[in-house]
């Protein structure tokens, strides 16, 4: 039942790795030391009333220096960038496009690598010996392994290990962590999927640089490359111009999103702050959609010959990313789902279907920890994948029994309008009542678990990159762990104590009997323990009624 599960990693594709570092975003001790203020001093203001007025309603003035200090010159870089970028991508189509490039692989090759290294040159030009060295090391050592039966687990190791080892000991790896992660995914899934006839080294070489995915993703299969190479779409001008204008208008949210109204209250600062990371999230998938269709490829369902959950889409950003299922949870597995769907579908085939234990917790945890392993097993990142694990894991058993108890559709599985499995389908009130109440816990759970990623590059520099727990979560006192907790331990708990009750009389019956027990109506322990059982269960029986 748990098999369809698609596991992905929550957060930290393309998320705080770039918001610094290519928007030219500001940074240094004061501004963490103002950010870190927000959670731990605001209650001593001296004040409330006038911040309570301020968070509600911000002045004319706060918008007129949040356009000059932020979005304008957000705009002026972040559009410098992305021309240079678009232009590189447009040389790339123009040279793909020519008969003799695209009949010739050596040609195809020497296109994708020039043109890829000058757009990594242009964001990473210090870092990008770190680059090439990688990527080389990677296509030898695929090479010598083609003929390997494990080639797959000692390549993504060795991967592991190095990404690991450069997050711990090279303090900008930061900025180039999601190229090397790009890069290990791609030589991992043509080491599963073309054992029998690998690809040419230099031919992996092409497919790791190419300009269209080899700085923002999206991960597409090396067949999807040769296809987008051989026979490039025609350019869809009407698309990337739509994403062209919603990049810039992420942009300009991740400013905005930084006046919303707090209230004064720590919530607030939560809410706000995890807005912002999910935003930049948006704003660096929308980008990835326009270097990705510029570079000849078609949508990303089209390019792979179907979506990761089978439909087809003429969206290319809904073929990535799909911003309204993330920011209404109706389940956990749904914002894993969605939030970098090609991801979500490399792990989900490749990790999650390619082991063979029964235990689906063990499964689903084991391709969180390779996702934790690809992203360097960064403290705060893994700690925030971890509790996906676990929260979602909880969250399926949970609704799973409550929608067999309840015969309504309110499990982590998307029931269909006309379901024939349930009595209540979505719309009843049942159904609703549940389902929103999830949602709002799940809404709650994303705040707290991504807040911590809104500007963390800058909280290390005060050294909270080396503490076990980030200040935000200790100031909200840990509330999200508390409730998944809670969850679990309340069912658990009523079916141990179903049982315990239910199993007490059998202990030494025969010797109740010989004492008169064996001929009561009712068992004296049960009497004792004041039908609690019982009671339970007509309790949920009457909820079951009303509802």
């Amino acid at each position: 039942m748990f098999d369809d599960y698609e596991a992905d990693d929550e957060y930290g594709d393309y998320n705080y790795e770039h918001k610094h570092h290519i928007w030219g975003g500001g940074g240094g001790e004061d501004d963490a030391s103002a950010l870190a203020d927000e959670y731990e001093n605001f209650s001593d203001l001296a004040d409330p009333q006038q911040l309570w007025m301020h968070c509600i309603l911000p002045s004319f003035e706060t918008f007129q220096q949040l356009w000059m200090h932020c979005i304008l010159p957000s705009f002026e870089t972040a559009g410098y960038q992305l021309c240079e970028t678009l232009a590189m991508c447009a040389l790339y189509r123009l040279i793909i496009s020519r008969s003799f490039v695209s009949s010739s692989g050596l040609y195809r090759n020497y296109a994708n690598l020039l043109v890829g290294l000058g757009v990594l040159w242009r964001y990473f030009a210090g870092l990008l010996v770190y680059v090439a060295v990688y990527s080389l090391c990677l296509v030898t050592l695929a090479a010598g392994l083609r003929k390997f039966r494990y080639a797959f687990g000692t390549l993504l190791a060795v991967s592991i290990v190095t990404i690991t080892t450069l997050e711990y000991t090279l303090p900008e790896f930061i900025q180039i962590r999601s190229v090397f992660m790009l890069m290990s995914i791609k030589i991992l899934s043509v080491a599963a999927d073309m054992r029998s006839n690998p690809p040419l080294s230099f031919d992996l070489l092409g497919y790791i640089y190419n300009p269209g995915t080899v700085l923002f993703g999206p991960f597409v299969s090396y067949k999807a490359h040769l296809d987008a190479m051989e026979k490039p779409v025609r350019l869809q001008l009407r698309q990337i111009g739509t994403h062209a204008v919603l990049t810039l208008a992420y942009l300009s949210a991740t400013c905005v999103v930084m006046i919303f109204p707090t209230g004064g209250v720590r919530v607030g600062f939560v809410f706000r702050d995890a807005l912002s990371v999910r935003v930049s999230h948006y704003m660096i998938s929308s980008m990835s959609v326009v270097t990705f269709l510029v570079c000849g490829f078609a949508s990303y369902a089209s390019a792979e010959g179907s979506s990761p959950s089978g439909a087809r889409s003429a969206s290319g950003a809904d073929d990535i990313i799909r911003p309204l299922r993330i920011e209404i949870p109706t389940s956990l597995r749904q914002v894993t789902a969605s939030w970098n769907r090609p991801l979500s579908h490399f792990l989900n085939k490749y990790v999650y279907r390619a082991q063979t234990h029964r235990n689906a917790f063990l499964n689903l945890f084991i391709t969180y920890v390779v996702s934790c392993g690809l992203h360097g097993f960064n403290l705060t990142i893994s700690q925030i994948l971890l509790s996906l694990s676990v929260y979602s894991y909880v969250e399926y058993k949970l609704r799973e029994k409550l929608a067999s108890i309840f015969d309504a559709c309110v499990s982590t599985a998307h029931c269909p309008a006309d379901c024939s499995e349930h009595a209540h389908t979505r719309l009843t009130f049942r159904a609703l009542a549940f389902n929103v109440a999830f949602t709002l816990v799940n809404v709650y759970h994303l705040a707290y678990l991504g807040c911590v990623l809104n500007n963390a590059d800058l909280f290390r520099e005060e050294g909270w990159g080396g503490q076990w727990v980030p200040t935000p979560w200790s100031n909200m006192g840990y509330v999200s762990p508390y409730i998944v907790f809670g969850m679990n331990v309340a069912f658990t708990l009523v079916n141990v104590y179903h049982l315990a009750y239910l199993g007490c009389v059998l202990n030494n019956a025969d010797l109740f009997r010989e004492e008169g027990w064996g001929g009561q109506w009712v068992p004296t322990p049960w009497s004792n323990m004041g039908y609690v059982s019982p009671y339970i269960v007509f309790g949920m029986y009457i909820f079951y009624i009303v509802m």
